[in-house]
Formats: C-alpha cells, structure tokens, sequence
C-alpha cells in the first residue's frame, strides 16, 4: 500500500490542506473511512490586537492522524467576519474594524475535514484616536515668484497619512504623498487661477478621521502659464 498527498479547501477558505489519500493494490479491501474529530484546542488567547488586527494563540489540538489544521475567525458584525486558516497553534487575523467587540474563535480539522468543537474568546479593537503629527517645513520651490513646487515634510502616524492643502483655510487639493507641483494646481486640479497669489497651509489626516493642526503658512504666487 503507498500513499500520496492531495491538496483541498476546507470550510470554504481560500486556504488549502493535505489530506492523505490511501492507493490500495490490487485485491486489497479498502481502509476504515475517519470520522473521529480532533480534540478541541485549549487555551485560546489573545496575545496582541491593534486597531485593525489580532494575534491568536492556543495549545495545539491532537487526532488520532497525527495531523491538523486550524480555522480561525473573529466576527464582530457580518461585514467584519474575518477568516483565516493555520498549520499551526496561533495565527494573525486582519482586516478588523477599530473600536468593535469582537469574538474569536478556533477549530481543529484533520484530514479527513472531520471538525472539533469551537474555542473562543472576547476582544475589543482599540479605537485611535491620535492625530498625526504636524507636517513641517512646508516651503515653495523656487522661493521667488512663480512658484514651481511646494513641498513639506512628511508626518508620523501608525496608519497611512493624507495630506490637505488649503489657500486662507479653504480646501484646494489632497495628496498622499509629500509635494504638489504648481502644474497640479493650475491644470489637473484646475483649483488655481494663473498669475494668483495664495497662502497656503497643509494638514495631515490618517485613516481613522484623526487630523493634525496647521502647517506654518507659506505664500506663493503661481506662473501666469
């Protein structure tokens, strides 16, 4: 009798398992299908979350096989079930929401998709309520009439960071990144008039509506073309 590995999804994961396929000889009888579950895991902990993440740990679950596998998920809301699978005793589940309630639970899988019963456990996702640091050293290039480029230097956050730049507190336009050029301004935001004198400011927003203050203003006169 030999034996060879095939890969299949389980519980509807985009993960896959090995599950070990017996190849009979000839005139052999076929082998006892496996309907014995696995032990459930034990001790499910939470050993960090983030605002968006959670990493889970536990003590491993045994099978008669001698082979698991692992389905985690956290759900707090329909729209934030989140499902992740794991050869191994932990795993890092992404894509959470800040600031919900959520509840994790496991399950052990062998190879034959026979499923343990669930461990589970509670958690919040913090909510950040920091904002960014101020974008600095805002400043025009060249620093004499026209203006060609504004830059400033980029903010800290513990998430991704847009910036806004205002003429005398109004909105003009909004960036990922740390510069516009005056060719933006007049003729893909259209938000400039040639020949114009603004003064301008920029601000930093992170993904979780957290706004820094003001920038230092400079004043800048665009190119009449």
């Amino acid at each position: 009798m030999s034996m060879r590995f095939i890969r299949g999804g389980i519980g509807g994961l985009a993960s896959t398992i090995a599950a070990a396929v017996l190849v009979l000889a000839p005139g052999s009888t076929s082998a006892a299908a496996d309907t014995g579950s696995p032990s459930a895991p034990t001790d499910l902990h939470v050993q960090s979350v983030s605002f968006t993440s959670v990493t889970l740990g536990w003590n491993p679950a045994a099978d008669d096989s001698g082979w698991v596998m692992y389905e985690a998920e956290a759900n707090a809301l329909p729209r934030s079930l989140q499902r992740f699978a794991s050869t191994e005793p932990r795993t890092t589940i992404t894509g959470l929401i800040p600031g919900l309630p959520y509840t994790a639970s496991v399950v052990a899988v062998d190879g034959s998709r026979n499923s343990s019963a669930p461990a589970s456990v509670q958690f919040t996702t913090p909510v950040d309520a920091t904002p960014p640091t101020v974008p600095g050293n805002l400043r025009a290039t060249p620093t004499v009439a026209p203006v060609d480029v504004i830059a400033w230097d980029a903010s800290t956050d513990s998430s991704r960071i847009r910036y806004v730049i205002r003429s005398s507190g109004s909105f003009l336009t909004a960036t990922y990144g740390t510069s516009v050029t005056a060719w933006d301004l007049l003729y893909l935001d259209c938000v400039v008039l040639p020949g114009s004198t603004h003064t301008l400011t920029v601000e930093a927003q992170d993904d979780f509506t957290n706004v820094s203050a003001r920038s230092g203003a400079v004043t800048v006169t665009f190119p009449n073309r």
